[in-house]
């Protein structure tokens, strides 16, 4: 089994990708839509939840998104450790607010699964666009 791979496609990119013959690179995949951030750079916020504790970091990533000197990639990736610094969060109003939107995410989960089930952990990742929306990434 392979592992996941992000990719930032161009409009022309995202065309091939989803009309292409089938291959190793597009059999699989979840397409969606970038959220451009608050700030001038790219970042997610991943949330750590259990029942009993609840943690968040910031993933930045350390370059300007309208840097033309940089490959999209260099300029847009949150999931790896050469472009991105980890910030841990806590204490303010946006983290109440994101470990309550988890609480709701389990409570939907188990109150409208078809077998009982409980969530004993949950890992998310959110963004904020410039509008201060906050949007839930896959």
């Amino acid at each position: 089994e392979s592992q996941p791979i992000t990719e930032f496609l161009s409009p022309a990119g995202l065309d091939y990708f989803l009309n292409a013959p089938v291959s190793k690179r597009t059999r699989a995949g979840l397409v969606q839509n970038f959220i451009h951030p608050k700030g001038a750079s790219n970042f997610i916020i991943r949330v750590s939840w259990t029942p009993l504790s609840c943690s968040m970091d910031n993933c930045i990533n350390i370059n300007r998104l309208d840097d033309p000197d940089l490959e999209i990639q260099e300029r847009a990736a949150t999931n790896d450790e050469k472009h991105c610094v980890l910030i841990p969060m806590a204490g303010n109003v946006l983290a109440e607010q994101l470990e309550l939107l988890c609480m709701c995410m389990v409570e939907h989960i188990q109150t409208t699964s078809a077998q009982p089930i409980q969530v004993e952990a949950l890992i998310v990742n959110f963004n904020i666009d410039p509008q201060d929306r906050v949007w839930l990434l896959w």
